[in-house]
């Protein structure tokens, strides 16, 4: 059986502000309590993980995935598809397009 990993895909510290980071890791609740109980939480989740990295919380999970050859495929009314292969490589990876 596969091991279950911690897993983010992209880093969400470099692609979105820290304080939305943060407030990932607050319950997926319905129903939010007032605007000012929201903003409460939010600083201290600043005041909390302040000059540190924010490690993803516990419940976040997955499998960690290391493809070596992935394929985009776009159809095309004529049926000329777009095939477009990434194979990984020691200094990074290489794209070639395939045949229909």
């Amino acid at each position: 059986a596969p091991t279950k990993a911690r897993l983010l895909l992209v880093d969400p510290t470099t692609t979105a502000p820290r304080a939305a980071w943060e407030a990932m890791g607050s319950p997926s609740e319905p129903d939010a309590a007032q605007r000012s109980a929201l903003e409460a939480a939010y600083a201290g989740a600043e005041r909390a993980f302040e000059g540190r990295d924010v490690p993803p919380p516990e419940h976040w999970g997955g499998y960690l995935v290391r493809p070596q050859v992935v394929e985009f495929w776009q159809g095309r009314p004529s049926r000329l598809h777009d095939r477009l292969e990434y194979r990984r490589t020691a200094p990074g990876w290489t794209t070639r397009r395939l045949q229909p």
